[in-house]
């Protein structure tokens, strides 16, 4: 995002970072690209070596408005910035969040070997939503091999699923479906990637706490302590299993601890 441009403009910050060695992936805010032409070759060598995001914000008649009043930038119709980015290679985001998210997965997870994703899930919903959006994507539910599902069967309930996606229906271990499960998932090997669906609010987790006995006066204590186990315990299956994608994601609040952490 460089402003009003009255001095550089979006062309020379691409070709700054696209030439710098420290840089993994750049974002972009446009309200709008003056030289078109000098944008496109710019991008175009950058994107086969190094991805770039975009969040384009002047194509609607209002964000147009919203952009000439704040830098008095021209901004041209969605369309032809959407046909842009994608003739560039560049990933157009829809929101700040998922440039942010985008900038996150591509600068810090490793590329993976094809596009076979498993899902898990301890709910439907979360499962068939993500499936769908990985569908739009371009990705495909991987087919869970023999010995995987044997593997899982004595840490799943009896409703849970070993279809993809695969559904426990409930949490009944965290240890289990953070890092013992996901385990076995990632050694499947007709997947490439992983995805795990976060569901552990503080809420539920106090409740577990309280019933167990546990004084009110610790409960928060306690709660953070068995969060940070189970984040601990799946991020340690980035270091085991380095040549695969794992992504957490959640439908709740990116404020829940099991996200932060």
């Amino acid at each position: 995002s460089v402003g009003n441009e009255a001095n550089i403009d979006i062309v020379d910050c691409l070709e700054y970072l696209g030439a710098c060695p420290h840089t993994k992936v750049i974002t972009l805010y446009v309200e709008g690209i003056t030289r078109g032409r000098r944008f496109i070759e710019t991008a175009k060598a950058i994107t086969p070596h190094k991805p770039i995001v975009a969040l384009y914000v002047g194509g609607s008649d209002a964000g147009r408005q919203a952009g000439l009043s704040h830098t008095g930038s021209l901004s041209g119709p969605n369309e032809i910035y959407d046909g842009m980015f994608r003739q560039c290679g560049i990933l157009r985001a829809q929101t700040l969040s998922e440039m942010f998210d985008y900038a996150l997965a591509l600068g810090t997870l490793p590329r993976p070997g094809g596009n076979r994703v498993i899902i898990q899930t301890h709910s439907g919903g979360p499962g068939a939503t993500a499936a769908d959006a990985c569908g739009r994507a371009g990705l495909v539910l991987a087919t869970l091999s023999s010995e995987t599902r044997e593997k899982l069967q004595p840490m799943i309930p009896k409703t849970a699923s070993t279809a993809n996606p695969v559904d426990m229906t409930f949490s009944r271990n965290f240890g289990e479906q953070f890092f013992d499960i996901p385990d076995i998932l990632l050694h499947e090997k007709n997947a490439d990637m992983f995805l795990a669906y976060f569901l552990s609010p503080g809420i539920f987790i106090e409740r577990i706490l309280r019933e167990m006995g546990v004084p009110e006066a610790s409960l928060p204590e306690e709660r953070d302590k068995m969060i940070t186990a189970q984040a601990d315990g799946f991020l340690r299956l980035t270091e085991l299993h380095p040549d695969k994608p794992i992504v957490g994601f959640t439908y709740r609040s990116l404020q829940e601890g099991m996200v932060r952490y």
